[in-house]
């Protein structure tokens, strides 16, 4: 990867113009994330570089997906990303608060098979500083309540069958569980950067309309020698290029 963008198997993602640039989080989201079989139509919240986005249409080949982000220069790296993919005609990126569009959505009845999100997550009442970086302080903080507004606006906008799936840091797991009052847990993974560690990293999270028995599963990232677990691998090896 060099400084300015990253390159994929079928497409490279610019990132110059983001204030968040490619990174752990995203990739494993768009590499785990699930749908309903032949999903047609999915949503992206935040999309940042558009990565998510590209990843979710190389894995759904069916799926027509929007992806919004409150950034206008995001918004429009996200585009040129796009344009310079194999899925151009089937995303479309738009610049837009996600309750706005949300509230516009509900209202002409527009509903998504699969919502994705790596939403911002520093707490403003956590001990993280918060950036000096306006732009990278929106990506990265979650001042504007985005979690409490996915969890409270995504019930509306889902089909019957449809999924929301999250990436988030493990320390918000219950947090996160307290807010999705309104929907069902599917599926958490428990994310290790190395088997070694006592605790998660980050955890994977969906949900749905319908209830159901979670499954509980933990991913480590790192086997005990340092080298990538074949599962993290399996899950990445039809993006990266190369995982050293």
């Amino acid at each position: 990867m060099s400084n300015d963008h990253f390159r994929f198997k079928q497409f490279s993602v610019f990132q110059s113009s983001c204030a968040m640039k490619v990174g752990f989080d995203a990739c494993l989201l768009g590499s785990w994330a699930p749908s309903p079989p032949n999903a047609t139509r999915m949503l992206d919240i935040g999309t940042g570089t558009g990565v998510l986005a590209l990843m979710l249409a190389q894995r759904f080949p069916s799926a027509t997906l929007t992806a919004i982000d409150i950034d206008p220069d995001s918004v429009r790296q996200a585009t040129e990303n796009v344009a310079l993919s194999p899925f151009r005609s089937r995303i479309s990126v738009l610049h837009s608060a996600f309750d706005l569009f949300a509230r516009s959505a509900i209202r002409s009845g527009t509903l998504f098979q699969a919502i994705v999100s790596n939403p911002p997550y520093f707490q403003p009442s956590s001990q993280s500083l918060v950036d000096p970086d306006s732009r990278r302080a929106t990506a990265r903080h979650d001042s504007d309540g985005l979690l409490r507004q996915i969890f409270t606006l995504t019930p509306r906008l889902l089909t019957p069958d449809g999924i929301l799936s999250l990436i988030l840091p493990a320390e918000l797991q219950s947090h996160a569980l307290t807010l999705a009052s309104n929907l069902n847990l599917i599926s958490c993974v428990s994310v290790f950067t190395s088997p070694r560690r006592p605790s998660p990293k980050r955890v994977l999270l969906s949900f749905s309309l319908t209830p159901s028995s979670p499954s509980f599963s933990r991913l480590d990232v790192r086997d005990a020698d340092g080298s990538f677990s074949s599962a993290y691998s399996q899950l990445l090896s039809p993006f990266y290029l190369h995982l050293l």
